[in-house]
């Protein structure tokens, strides 16, 4: 294949792939590294959306170039049903990311609803200490 005879904006997106793949791998690494203990499973729901989106991308500049080149599909229902799944694994994992961040920001209201009442019973507690003495 002449490379050459691609649109130089194909092009750079076919180069940039090895970047974004690079990038994606440094994220799902960071966030294995960096998920709060306990273990929280932050990792699963960002994973899988970075991926969707990766191959969502891979897929489009596939057609691109193909559409470019001039090359007919030989299968045109198996491209077709290809960018479905890859848009339906796109729309699940993006649900799985918000369901992820609702139930997280659930559990940090309960934790610092906790954590204000713990707060208020030590007050509570210093203020009776304190009490007897004044009298």
């Amino acid at each position: 294949m002449n490379w050459k005879a691609l649109e130089s904006d194909l092009m750079a997106r076919i180069l940039d792939l090895h970047g974004e793949l690079a990038h994606l791998k440094h994220q799902v690494a960071g966030m294995v590294d960096n998920d709060p203990f306990p273990y929280d499973g932050a990792y699963f729901p960002h994973r899988r959306l970075w991926s969707a989106e990766f191959a969502e991308r891979v897929v489009c500049i596939s057609r691109d170039v193909r559409e470019s080149l001039g090359i007919k599909l030989v299968h045109p229902t198996r491209f077709a049903d290809l960018q479905d799944d890859c848009v339906e694994a796109l729309d699940a994992a993006r649900q799985e990311k918000e369901r992820y961040e609702e139930r997280r920001a659930e559990q940090h209201q309960k934790v610092m609803a906790v954590q204000e009442a713990i707060e208020a019973e030590e007050a509570r507690k210093k203020a009776a200490k304190q009490a007897p003495t004044d009298a």
